[in-house]
């Protein structure tokens, strides 16, 4: 997309970009109101451990650059490093929709991610409202293009979902990677019963405290040694012994490494227990948009529990 002369949309230019993609947010209106009803490279995102090399303080050495212009504020990684500035409102093609991002979560080591072209969007969770139809939804999106770190996205109507009534945007943001990736370790790759004992490796991490909460609620006993049918690593390193083992961080002998994968039916289920108070996700702290350097800052150090997430718009 072309460069602007920069200037933060105001939300007042919003009845604009509803005509501007009237027909594509109508086209997807059904879906999305059919939904209403009812921490890449070698490790995957999520706890597990990443080494951070001299390349990660290049990519956060820029400040914010902003002007005025018409055009949205977007967050982009360009090759001399991460930049906020304005871009072209995205259009939707057929299949996806618009949505005006009110928050966008991010994961450690997210900007090495190898990328097929520069400049590049990061983040791949939001919380927000699709132009046109007005539904509140939050979405894990795919990594195979820009991410969702800016004020409005264009994403691909099949992997939005309801946003969970208890959550602010901000905590819904903060939700899908974690809660996906374990939901897709216990279930779909551990095929974890009732009555089974897992272990968690980093369970107090990003991932690991859902997937304790997950665990439990299935029925599954959360255990930290012994026998267990299924380990369920987050963080690398020395795995404890599994009748199944499941991880995130690193392909090993006899273990099941996968990468999260964006789905709606799940996003659906992980709603049904917020909503129900029996899941919730940690944010560490929010930063507005235009602080995402420091942002990216956050998230690469020690100590943090739970999310980072970029505050878009107003809650």
């Amino acid at each position: 997309m072309a460069d602007r002369d920069p200037q933060r949309l105001a939300l007042d230019r919003e009845p604009e970009l509803l005509a501007a993609t009237r027909s594509a947010s109508s086209a997807h209106k059904p879906i999305l109101e059919q939904v209403s009803s009812g921490d890449i490279p070698h490790a995957g995102p999520g706890d597990a451990s990443e080494q951070e090399g001299g390349r990660w303080q290049d990519l956060l050495r820029n400040e914010v650059q902003q002007g005025q212009g018409s055009g949205v504020l977007a967050v982009r990684l360009h090759d001399d490093g991460l930049k906020v500035e304005e871009i072209e409102t995205p259009s939707p093609d057929p299949g996806e929709v618009l949505v005006r991002v009110h928050a966008a979560a991010i994961t450690r080591g997210e900007l090495e991610w190898p990328v097929d072209r520069l400049p590049a969007i990061p983040s791949y969770e939001l919380s927000g409202v699709v132009v046109g139809s007005g539904d509140e939804v939050y979405a894990l999106t795919p990594f195979d293009r820009d991410g969702v770190a800016a004020e409005y996205a264009v994403v691909p109507a099949d992997v939005l979902a309801p946003k969970p009534l208890r959550l602010s945007h901000v905590e819904a943001a903060a939700l899908p990677m974690g809660g996906l990736t374990a939901w897709q370790a216990l279930f779909v790759h551990g095929r974890l019963a009732r009555g089974e004992r897992v272990l968690i490796t980093g369970a107090s991490g990003g991932v690991g405290h859902i997937a304790v909460q997950l665990a439990r609620h299935a029925g599954a006993a959360v255990v930290e040694s012994g026998p267990v049918d299924l380990v369920f690593d987050t963080r690398g390193g020395e795995v404890p012994a599994g009748e199944r083992v499941v991880t995130i961080a690193e392909e090993m002998p006899g273990a099941i490494y996968f990468i999260v994968e964006p789905d709606h039916e799940q996003l659906l289920e992980l709603r049904t227990l917020v909503d129900a108070g029996e899941l919730r996700a940690e944010v560490d702290s929010v930063f507005p948009l235009t602080e995402a350097r420091a942002a990216f800052e956050r998230v690469a150090g020690r100590g943090k529990r739970g999310k980072v997430v970029l505050e878009v718009g107003t809650d």
